[in-house]
C-alpha cells in the first residue's frame, strides 16, 4: 500500500510540474503576441492620429500588456530569452511616443536581474536602437532602484556606464 501511495505522490508531482512548465512556455507565447498585436495598434495610431485608434491601443495596453509584463519580467529574470526580449525592444522602440512607465519599469527590473545579458543584447543593436534603449533602461534601473536603495548596484552602474560610453 506505501508504495502505492508513494507512485501516486510521485505521478502527482510529475504531472504538477509538467503543467507548470506547460503555463510557463503559454505565456511567453502570449507575451510576444501581446507585444506584436501592441506593436500593431500603436502602428495603425502613429499612421491615423485618430482618436478611436488611441482608445483601442490605450485599452488593449491596459487589459493585456500590463498583465503580460510581470510575468514576462519573471520569466526573464529566471532564464533570458534573447527572441523575447528582442520582441519586447521592438515594443519599446515602436512605442516611444508613450507616456506608459511599466514597459520602462520592466526594462528596469531585467536590467537589474540579467545585467550581463541585456548588455550583450544591447551592445549588437544598431546604434539609434542602442541610444534610445540605453536611456530607456537608465530610467527603468534608476526608477527600480530607488525603490530599493539598501541593495548594490554597483555591478549596473558600472555596466550602464559603459553602455553609455559606447554611444
Amino acid at each position: 500500500m506505501k508504495r502505492k501511495t508513494r507512485v501516486l505522490k510521485y505521478f502527482f508531482l510529475a504531472s504538477f510540474l509538467i503543467n507548470l512548465n506547460l503555463i510557463a512556455q503559454n505565456s511567453t507565447i502570449s507575451a510576444k503576441k501581446v507585444f506584436e498585436q501592441c506593436i500593431v495598434l500603436n502602428s495603425k495610431f502613429l499612421l491615423s492620429q485618430e482618436e478611436d485608434d488611441r482608445h483601442i491601443l490605450e485599452k488593449y495596453t491596459e487589459e493585456n500588456l500590463h498583465p503580460v509584463l510581470h510575468g514576462f519580467q519573471d520569466s526573464m529574470c529566471s532564464k533570458f530569452d534573447s527572441c523575447q526580449f528582442e520582441t519586447f525592444t521592438k515594443l519599446l522602440l515602436i512605442n516611444g511616443n508613450s507616456a506608459d512607465e511599466l514597459p520602462i519599469s520592466t526594462l528596469g527590473l531585467i536590467f537589474i536581474c540579467q545585467t550581463e545579458k541585456m548588455n550583450r543584447f544591447i551592445k549588437n543593436m544598431s546604434k539609434k536602437d542602442k541610444d534610445f534603449i540605453i536611456a530607456l533602461t537608465e530610467i527603468g534601473f534608476l526608477n527600480e532602484s530607488m525603490k530599493k536603495p539598501e541593495c548594490d548596484y554597483s555591478q549596473q552602474k558600472v555596466v550602464l556606464n559603459l553602455l553609455k560610453g559606447l554611444q
